[in-house]
């Protein structure tokens, strides 16, 4: 080395670039062995890292006379006093048998002298789960090569010799951190893609990819392929750093030895009904690799992907060529049993199984029924996968809840009917192009609001309101085992996911909405300010009327903050996405405190099930952790002395019928939305029977009817004083105006209910409520609700003083029940509807 570049190389160890030194310095000492001073700055680079082993060898090839030197003294003490940076064997070799046991078969090895090739996703994974790849034996005594050394450094990284020799001796973490952030970027914006790692020696990049994308709260977490020919550096890697835990996660495949790439092209190409984008990294450090790359590979197998698609595309649409509603209306009125395909994710807490169950309901009422849903953990559909499911299938319908078809793909025939069967209020379903893009054979159901039909263009001539039911073949009553009492039994219980506070669930959409750049800084300002608008709604009284639309709230709220009128797609999203949700959780969780202080006062059992209570600020020590929706969600039902209905929205909700199927007792939060649904229901009634405005309050919002106008009012003020809520569901009487009396002169409000004029245009008899309340489903039982804290304490104490009544009032509910909101019952009437529809005319 000439002295111009020796005196940049230190110059690099001066500034303290020391992995950017180490290598470069060692390697200039094997040609100039006498070279003391960069020895020296060499023992010095080795001491920064902590890289005790490699700075001793060093010190001792330095004259005796160079290290006793009194100024060096620091130096070797220093060194001396490291900590043993040497990984011991046994330790890398039980971590490697760690990393390999926790791939299991998903790890295919290569043998040139027998080609086998693991299959993981066969065609139509997205109709039958997937067999088990093929896996080397071999695999499990994966050996690493004689002669390795590995040193951990002070920073993380691992610093590796083999016979003597470096074969690592840089900052690899650094240079990992650098290589994923380009492909983070493209995660953000697409959370679903795969990463494809060609090589993984050393293991940082894996191991920060792999920590990067953790399982998501609902299950999805994103495929990782492995990519690594050379076996022996795969061997090394997978002993560097305890990897199991993830692993083991089901979401990493990895193909290993010099056919690896033929392996891996194999592999794509049998995943074919699954989406195969994704981003390709090398790790730093890697071999070229030879053509055809790996990122052509995964050009290749999504090329074979499209062709597929466009193939089974043409087959589908040319075996649905002319089936028009003619040929539907035919084909739904003979007596034959229908096929009926429904699409479903795994990736919800409710709706994989609500479509399960109602392919259950329609194969018991004589029709075939076929559920699509992701393979395993790790997948999405891709339009061959629903196209392939057509075409083997055939089917007469298709059902998907919360997706009407175009949000699938336009790949579908169009002629094909299909029901969306609404039970959440996403936002995507708020879109105009959405709603007039529904076709003749298109066909809503589920919990329709009127804005979908004013606003968004949804048909109301193809639209039918449908509560979501409950399953009659998994929720009984049944006999029950000392163990199960014991493990169930309690006074009061509570099912459900949502343990976030609202607190924190106001900091993560706020946190969530800041990451996002296509967000609105003022947006992000407003937020605050809805949420306490939110809160405001929350706590209204039930004798609030006319009762604000929440969106109405929102939409001051926004004006407020912004200085101006929001725009109604904001307004609307921000209601469905942010402020229902928000109202909802305030509502569970001040009910849950309610709950809470009368167990703690009166020794009662508390069972509160579900994910992340344990780590609730108030309510931990209720926790009793998930249940199943199966069995165990059953026997909790039967066994509590009653279980906690409670939602900001209807609470004629398939878990009330669920808990009164199984043989238990709901115990139900009375709120504003069931109060309107009752009185709506019995004021029409009433307006039928004779009623009259009687308070001269033209044009006004709300006028009053005298109670004794009609039987349907006495009976609206019988149930109101049955709730315990009378004072509180009647306005005040501020005005008076009823025959010249004045205000308050006839003790508030008693001498008229309050009600909307514009909800009685006419003396029609009112035919019977599409969405049913849930006083009306549990068969008018008052004992069943609750609107504040001390009356939710004297319900539960009723239940338990009158254990004897509990059949009863449990079997005047399952009467209700069973009638009308089961998955068979629904099935029938989606089935009914569809062909009704079809006959009836142009929709």
């Amino acid at each position: 080395m000439d002295a111009h570049a020796r005196e940049r190389l230190l110059a690099i160890g001066r500034a303290g670039r020391t992995w950017d030194f180490l290598l470069p310095a060692v390697h200039a000492l094997e040609a100039n062995p006498d070279d003391h001073g960069m020895r020296l700055l060499v023992v010095s680079s080795f001491a920064r890292v902590g890289l005790r082993m490699a700075a001793m060898e060093q010190l001792a090839l330095l004259p005796a006379a160079v290290c006793d030197a009194k100024e060096l003294s620091p130096l070797v003490d220093a060194v001396r006093g490291l900590a043993d940076d040497a990984i011991d064997a046994c330790v890398l070799a039980d971590t490697l048998r760690e990393n390999v046991r926790a791939l299991g078969k998903r790890l295919v090895v290569d043998d040139t002298s027998e080609a086998r090739v693991g299959s993981a996703c066969p065609s139509g994974a997205g109709m039958n789960p997937p067999p088990t790849p093929s896996h080397r034996e071999e695999a499990s005594e994966m050996a690493l090569p004689e002669g390795l050394a590995c040193f951990r450094a002070n920073d993380g990284n691992v610093a590796r010799r083999l016979d003597g020799v470096w074969i690592a001796l840089r900052d690899e973490i650094g240079e990992a951190k650098r290589a994923l952030q380009d492909h983070a970027r493209a995660w953000a914006t697409d959370a679903t893609q795969m990463l494809v790692l060609e090589g993984v020696h050393p293991p940082w990049l894996l191991k920060m990819a792999l920590e990067a994308r953790p399982r998501e709260a609902l299950g999805y977490r994103a495929p990782v392929q492995i990519v690594q020919r050379d076996l022996a550096e795969f061997a090394i890697a997978l002993s560097l750093t305890d990897l199991s835990s993830h692993l083991g996660d089901g979401h990493v495949h990895a193909f290993v030895g010099e056919a690896a790439p033929e392996r891996f092209g194999a592999f794509l190409k049998e995943r074919v009904d699954l989406r195969l984008l994704g981003t390709v990294a090398t790790t730093p450090g890697t071999p070229t690799a030879t053509a055809p790359t790996i990122a052509e590979r995964v050009a290749e197998a999504i090329l074979h992907q499209d062709q597929e698609t466009r193939r089974l595309e043409r087959e589908v649409h040319a075996a649905y060529a002319g089936r028009d509603r003619a040929w539907w209306a035919r084909r739904f009125s003979e007596k034959t049993p229908c096929r009926v395909l429904l699409l479903t994710s795994r990736f919800s807490t409710f709706v994989k199984h609500s479509t399960r169950d109602l392919a259950d309901a329609l194969i018991a009422l004589g029709h075939e029924a076929r559920v699509m849903i992701q393979p395993d953990d790790s997948s999405s559909l891709a339009a061959c996968a629903y196209l392939r499911a057509v075409r083997d299938f055939a089917p007469d319908l298709m059902i998907v809840i919360n997706y009407p078809r175009a949000t699938i793909g336009d790949f579908l025939p169009r002629n094909l009917p299909w029901v969306c069967w609404i039970q959440d209020q996403m936002p995507h379903l708020f879109d105009e192009r959405l709603g007039r893009g529904l076709g003749a054979l298109d066909f809503t159901v589920g919990h329709i609001v009127p804005a979908l039909h004013d606003r968004y263009g949804y048909p109301r001539a193809s639209a039918m309101l449908l509560p979501v039911p409950a399953s009659e073949a998994k929720f009984f009553a049944s006999t029950v085992t000392e163990a199960e009492r014991e493990k169930f039994e309690c006074e009061i219980a509570y099912v459900s996911h949502q343990s976030e506070t609202p607190e924190a669930q106001h900091e993560r959409i706020l946190s969530e909405l800041r990451s996002n750049p296509t967000v609105d800084a003022a947006l992000l300002r407003a937020l605050p300010v809805v949420r306490d608008a939110v809160r405001a709604h929350v706590t209204l009284p039930l004798s609030t009327l006319p009762f604000p639309p929440m969106k109405e709230s929102v939409r001051r709220a926004l004006a407020v903050s912004l200085g101006g009128e929001a725009p109604e797609h904001i307004v609307d999203l921000l209601t469905t996405g942010y402020a229902d949700p928000l109202a909802d959780r305030m509502m569970r969780h001040e009910t849950l405190g309610w709950a809470a202080q009368a167990a703690r006062k009166h020794g009662w059992r508390f069972n509160l099930y579900g994910k992340g209570w344990e780590k609730h600020p108030t309510l931990a020590e209720f926790a009793k952790g998930p249940l199943g929706h199966d069995s165990d969600l059953r026997m909790s039902y039967q066994l509590a002395g009653c279980h906690l209905q409670v939602t900001y929205h209807m609470l004629a909700h398939p878990r009330l019928c669920e808990c009164v199927l199984a043989g238990g007792i709901p115990l139900c939060r009375f709120h504003w939305i069931e109060r309107s649904m009752i009185e709506t229901w019995l004021f029409k009634l009433g307006w039928h029977q004779g009623a009259e405005f009687r308070d001269r309050r033209e044009g006004e919002d709300v006028r009053r009817s005298p109670w004794t106008d009609a039987p349907a009012l006495m009976r609206l003020a019988s149930i109101f004083q049955s709730l315990g809520c009378f004072e509180d569901a009647i306005a005040p009487d501020d005005r008076g105006d009823c025959d010249g009396l004045p205000a308050g002169a006839v003790r508030g409000a008693r001498w008229g209910v309050p009600f909307h004029p514009r909800l009685v245009p006419d003396r029609n008899p009112p035919r019977n409520p599409d969405h049913p309340f849930a006083f009306q489903m549990v068969g008018e039982q008052p004992e069943l609700f609750f609107h504040n804290a001390p009356m939710l304490e004297e319900r539960v104490g009723g239940l338990i003083a009158c254990k004897d009544l509990r059949r009863t009032q449990n079997a005047l509910a399952r009467t209700q029940i069973a009638a009308r909101h089961t998955y068979r019952a629904g099935a029938e009437r989606i089935l009914a509807f569809v062909a009704s529809r079809l006959t009836c005319g142009s929709i």
